[in-house]
């Protein structure tokens, strides 16, 4: 095992034990605001995205592939994407690699930014979230909060490069319902 440095490390638990950031199971991130509302359920037909949604399920079963909670309940199964930066270049590419399982906290924590909107209507949310994330990370509050303020530089610094949009192995199934594939204006 290598030696990983402190600055690589945020500290976590009672006795302040340091952890390899990278080795989050569930991580905070945020989505840069040119992105925001380009997903494959904003611009798929309703149908087309409760028929992919039914099939992921089906294939990879009903839990969250990040805390392991069974979300087979109705509405309990969140349908999350997963995107690719590749910002050495410009524009930058947001690629669409594809989709995962997960509950509503770990879902949460993914877009932290929509959590704080939420929470003005669900008051528990981000209380919730926030003893959910430390609980599958085994990490305290105090580090959370690190966890937030990094993920929010990272979010300042990707919101500020012009990107462009790679549907990925889902670009067929939204020209089916559009001309051509949705792209940032």
């Amino acid at each position: 095992m290598s030696k990983v440095s402190q600055a690589e490390c945020t500290l976590i638990g009672p006795k302040e034990t340091p952890v390899p950031k990278k080795s989050r199971k569930l991580n905070i991130t945020m989505i840069p605001e040119p992105l925001w509302n380009f997903n494959l359920r904003e611009f798929l037909k309703y149908s087309q995205w409760r028929k992919l949604r039914k099939q992921h399920i089906e294939k990879h079963g009903a839990v969250c592939v990040t805390c392991g909670k069974d979300v087979s309940a109705p509405r309990a199964a969140h349908c999350h994407e997963l995107w690719e930066y590749k910002t050495n270049q410009s524009p930058a590419i947001a690629r669409l690699k594809g989709l995962s399982m997960a509950c509503w906290h770990c879902h949460m924590a993914e877009h932290w930014g929509v959590l704080q909107k939420l929470s003005v209507q669900m008051p528990r949310a981000i209380p919730d979230t926030i003893e959910h994330y430390c609980k599958v990370n085994g990490v305290t509050p105090a580090t959370l909060q690190r966890d937030v303020k990094r993920a929010s530089g990272e979010w300042r610094r990707l919101s500020t490069l012009e990107w462009e949009l790679d549907w990925g192995d889902y670009a067929p199934l939204l020209l089916e319902s559009h001309d051509t594939l949705p792209q940032l204006r």
